[in-house]
């Protein structure tokens, strides 16, 4: 690593520092102003707030990374702009592209660490952090999680079981329906109030069991052992965590699900594609913002900030509309996650060409 790269990263690292911990607290003063009546109308305590926001911290750091990464690059390039460092390197014959060059590169490991991040920290912390708000503020009993109202499993090809909600803790799903179909028309079905996973096995409670092939026939039940439930206990909190809570693998096997389920799924494939899409707007929005940080202007660094945080705002308003169409198909999942990554990194590449001349 050469002398140059070495300042460049100690000068970028404790910016970046900085400004992450000035960010969470400011995004975290500002969320708990606009929660602070629900905390308080609930009684919730101290330590449970607290709580809350240590496992909220990982998802605040990445949902606003770019914004951490731009103003890191323009502060700390910009000071080299400021100083006459960047005149300095240029006549001892470094020039501006290789500076883009590099803060990129770090910029691309810093995408590639905010998608590992996201699928295993940020998730998991996610899940601790709505548990806290549904007991402590909706006050739902614990353990108790739901997805879209229901839980859908799919037994096999031709059947299928729906629980209205499941209890983790105490191992219980409530009204429970299983389907069976053959050559599309149900051939089996049993209701059920409850169901719980014994040292046995699967069991249902108080239902009802209706045959419709070879022949019509009903019988009511107080317990009946259900082995033919694939169902294994472990499947069900991953089975029933909302799709905000999932990392990639989990959600799309959750759309697959609903697809067999005969649901609704391309918001969810939307949320899909932004799950890969969305850890690249740090390499897009820096690659962005370097060339405007590099360039000088009368007003000083002021003006390339103003214009680096305005490319950051319009990148996001861009994510949003574009998430939208989206949402009601007017684009494709790819092209709702993807168009805004393409549209300001070829924006991104024609500043890097001019300044670079």
């Amino acid at each position: 690593m050469s002398i140059i790269t070495r300042y460049l990263l100690r000068r970028f690292l404790g910016i970046a520092v900085f400004t992450s911990i000035a960010s969470v607290l400011v995004y975290i003063t500002v969320d708990l102003m606009e929660n602070l009546d629900k905390f308080i109308d609930t009684n919730t305590p101290a330590e449970q707030i607290v709580r809350y926001y240590v496992y909220y911290t990982p998802q605040i750091l990445v949902t606003i990374l770019p914004v951490i990464l731009l103003l890191t690059t323009v502060f700390s390039l910009g000071g080299l702009v400021r100083r006459m460092e960047v005149t300095a390197m240029k006549a001892g014959g470094i020039s501006p592209g290789r500076l883009m060059r590099l803060v990129a590169f770090w910029a691309l490991i810093a995408s590639g660490l905010s998608f590992l991040v996201s699928e295993t920290l940020v998730t998991d912390t996610a899940r601790e952090r709505m548990e806290i708000y549904r007991t402590a503020v909706k006050r739902k009993p614990q353990g108790l999680r739901q997805n879209s109202g229901r839980i859908y499993f799919q037994n096999d090809e031709h059947s299928f079981l729906t629980l209205e909600n499941y209890s983790v803790e105490a191992g219980r799903g409530r009204r429970a329906s299983f389907i069976q179909v053959k050559d599309g028309r149900v051939v089996w079905r049993v209701d059920a109030d409850t169901l719980v996973h014994t040292s046995e096995g699967w069991v249902l409670r108080k239902g009802e069991e209706r045959r419709l092939k070879p022949f019509v026939s009903a019988r009511n039940f107080t317990l009946r052992p259900f082995p033919e439930l694939k169902l294994k206990a472990g499947d069900v909190e991953t089975l029933q965590a909302v799709p905000e809570e999932m990392n990639l693998r989990e959600l799309r096997a959750f759309i697959e699900r609903q697809k067999q389920a005969g649901a609704f799924t391309r918001r969810w494939e939307v949320n899909a594609q932004g799950k890969m899409a969305g850890p690249l707007a740090n390499f897009v929005i820096v690659l962005f913002g370097v060339p405007l940080a590099l360039r000088r202007h009368r007003a000083g660094i002021m003006l390339g900030f103003g214009l680096s945080l305005l490319s950051a705002f319009a990148y996001y308003g861009l994510q949003v509309v574009c998430q939208n169409l989206g949402y009601k198909g007017l684009l494709t999942p790819v092209q709702s996650a993807w168009l805004p990554n393409a549209a300001f990194a070829l924006a991104a590449l024609l500043l890097y060409w001019r300044v670079d001349r």
